[in-house]
């Protein structure tokens, strides 16, 4: 080694070695959990209460007994502030889903064939619980409200709407056959995408079935490209089922199709071969707006461009661009799927970002039971997937260059068009309504500049609230983290 390059090496070393100094100094330990010595450790599944207070439900096993004792331990942005003992049973408690309101945490069960909602309140620290007698069969969490999927046959739906242990309202409904039977189909956690709407929307959602919870009712929407419809229903508490259709004016055939609702609109991207439509309808009257048109010669009206997760707003090749939604060459392991997500701003106004994701490999962290995003769920449930591994021959080899062609697409391509109140094309751009946070990323730079092994983390307002399992202890560490660094 060369004396200029070993000075840079010292000198990267030492930035390295400021750099966790100084991230391990902005840990603030602010409290720990103990396992009793007659306990055993089986599960912490946490979540947050407030912006400013987790909570971390404890399943420990009682050594020598056949049976588990459950409490819930709360944290605010200091100290330990609660814990609440849940109760004793003979077999593991099994928690599925949780929401919080006012204060009062709900958590949804799952026991045998019936499920059980409790209502845990901070303040009091009494719990109120209620039985349903039937199994959860599909879960769609919101941050204020649970949908519960009890029964699903060939016609019918049995929905249950929880807001609190003692504000349920089950619903039969009946779906017709067609479309309404169609749409019924795809209703499960892996056919259907629940949006939350409380919450940044990274990317969009790309399952066959989409769920938006407005008005105290869940909406779906299923694209028939075929048929050129966007297919409506709403389902509601003491309601009956309502099919209602959006007919596209797509001259030639859609081969991409894909829309989200925020607020009362529609917004629907239809792709031709050459052409495309960002189409904008009233959800009361289904009536067309807003209308922008794309194609492959000069693309149309956008305020940011990326391809492979590069910017290129400002040198972009059109027709590529384009040509980029639809599947590529034969043996490519990325199969590109249409998307489209819209976020708000403070002053009411929308980005639209349109763009496209892997099918083969992409799930939106936003979908379905938000709490199985957290990182503490994923730990103690085993819910992350494995990895694909193999020997390395000519097909590998060939694969592999395949494979690392979709990494590259897999970094984001996407445009977004900046609207305003009046959903006029604007340059000008305001504060996001809610903020953007990197789960991944974050999980990352954990791993990189900390010494922290078995931990996971729950994002706060100000904080990050990182949960650490110290073995040897046989104690979890609660810290709080900066956001950045």
């Amino acid at each position: 080694m060369t004396m200029k390059n070993c000075t840079a090496f010292k000198l990267l070393t030492l930035l390295a070695l400021f750099l966790n100094i100084s991230y391990s100094h902005s840990q603030e330990l602010i409290g720990e959990i103990a396992i009793a010595e007659n306990h055993r450790n089986i599960t912490n599944l946490s979540g947050a209460l407030t912006n400013t207070i987790s909570f971390h439900v404890l399943i420990n096993k009682v050594k020598k007994e056949k049976s588990y004792e459950t409490s819930i331990t709360f944290f605010d942005q200091h100290k330990l502030t609660k814990i609440i003992p849940i109760g004793t049973q003979k077999k593991k408690p099994v928690f599925l889903a949780f929401h919080t309101n006012n204060r009062v945490l709900t958590l949804i069960e799952s026991r045998k064939e019936k499920t059980i909602v409790h209502d845990v309140d901070y303040i009091t620290g009494k719990i109120a619980s209620t039985e349903i007698d039937k199994r959860t069969r599909s879960i769609f969490s919101h941050n204020n409200v649970t949908i519960l999927v009890l029964n699903k046959s060939d016609f019918l739906l049995d929905l249950a709407f929880v807001k609190s242990s003692q504000d349920i309202e089950k619903q039969r409904f009946a779906f017709k056959p067609g479309a309404e039977k169609s749409m019924l189909f795809y209703i499960t956690n892996v056919g259907t995408d629940f949006v939350d709407n409380t919450s940044f929307i990274d990317k969009g959602f790309i399952n066959d079935v989409r769920g938006f919870y407005r008005n105290s009712s869940l909406t779906l929407i299923r694209d028939d490209k075929r048929n050129k419809v966007i297919n409506l229903m709403e389902l509601a508490p003491k309601n009956v089922t309502k099919l209602r259709q959006v007919k596209l004016e797509n001259e030639g055939r859609i081969k991409k199709l894909n829309s989200f609702i925020i607020d009362d609109l529609l917004f629907v991207f239809a792709m031709e071969r050459k052409i495309a439509n960002l189409s904008i309808f009233n959800l009361e009257t289904l009536e067309l707006v807003k209308n922008f048109k794309y194609n492959t010669d000069d693309f149309g009206i956008v305020n940011k461009v990326v391809k492979n997760g590069i910017d290129k707003t400002n040198s972009f090749q059109p027709k590529s661009f384009f040509k980029s939604y639809f599947p590529q060459a034969v043996g490519s392991t990325y199969n590109a799927e249409l998307y489209v997500g819209v976020n708000k701003t403070t002053d009411n106004a929308y980005i639209v970002q349109v763009g496209h994701v892997d099918k083969n490999t992409f799930r939106n962290s936003d979908a379905g039971n938000f709490w199985w995003n957290y990182p503490a769920f994923g730990l103690n449930y085993d819910a992350n997937a494995g990895n694909l591994s193999g020997g390395f021959n000519l097909a590998g080899a060939g694969m592999m260059i395949f494979e690392a062609l979709a990494e590259n697409k897999r970094r984001g391509n996407f445009f977004e068009i900046n609207l305003d109140t009046n959903l006029e094309s604007t340059n000008n751009t305001s504060e996001l309504e809610f903020e953007y946070f990197d789960l991944e990323a974050y999980q990352d730079e954990l791993v990189v500049n900390t010494e922290l092994k078995r931990f996971f983390f729950i994002p706060l307002l100000d904080e990050v609230r990182c949960i650490n399992f110290d073995k040897e202890k046989n104690k979890y560490l609660i810290y709080n983290l900066p956001k950045t660094n």
